[in-house]
């Protein structure tokens, strides 16, 4: 089994949270499943980072499962001369000379959480109706929680989601009492515990039909929805 992993820092680990590499929970997964794993996740990443990175690594490729980490959808990405730069609103250090004038551009186009979730929503429809084009399972899981609308709706209960999108990643390992490290990163611990979590859920539940999105009443009940 080939596992294609994408998403920001809270996937690939930080050096405070996560010094040894291999205890990523990719790298844990792929042991479970005597596979292999690609991590393709970066600190900083936006979603729209993950969606235009994981077009360009799936084309072409042989991977079996792509499972995606959305991160916080107020961060968003432009093109520079040579390379596509990220942007975290609200972090001191993004206010620098080369960004101050996006400050009114963050402000006209996100400038409010539903459409920060609605480009979010476009961006899992496409990249999740691409997967299914290649024959490759994708599982989501959000960092923080989704905001409610139609379309969200449509993407809960059609797509295969790890844990209950509504409520998040974050909020959901806090919850089960997991420890940040100084950096706001979860630890070892958490990353195993996530990486036993996706292989309960692949072995539990079948790929639904692809392209058809179709997915059972049952499988809407999250397994780890405590």
């Amino acid at each position: 089994m080939k596992i294609y992993n994408i998403g920001c820092s809270h996937t690939s680990g930080t050096y405070l949270s996560l010094p040894n590499p291999n205890d990523q929970y990719s790298k844990v997964l792929a042991l479970l499943c005597n596979g292999t794993s690609t991590m393709a996740a970066s600190p900083g990443d936006s979603n729209e980072k993950i969606y235009r990175q994981s077009i360009y690594d799936l084309t072409n490729s042989d991977y079996n499962i792509a499972i995606f980490q959305w991160t916080d959808p107020g961060r968003f990405e432009t093109a520079e001369d040579k390379y596509w730069r990220q942007h975290r609103p609200f972090s001191p250090f993004q206010y620098d000379k080369q960004s101050k004038k996006l400050d009114t551009y963050y402000k006209s186009i996100y400038k409010d959480i539903p459409k920060w979730q609605e480009k979010l929503n476009a961006q899992i429809i496409g990249i999740n109706t691409y997967c299914e084009s290649l024959s490759i399972r994708p599982i989501h899981m959000c960092w923080r929680p989704m905001h409610p609308s139609t379309m969200t709706r449509m993407i809960v209960d059609e797509y295969e989601w790890l844990i209950d999108p509504y409520q998040g990643l974050w909020k959901f390992l806090l919850g089960h009492g997991f420890k940040e490290a100084e950096d706001g990163h979860f630890m070892a611990d958490a990353h195993v515990t996530i990486a036993f979590w996706l292989k309960t859920y692949i072995d539990t539940y079948e790929q639904p039909i692809l392209s058809k999105n179709i997915v059972l009443p049952e499988r809407r009940e999250y397994i780890y929805n405590a």
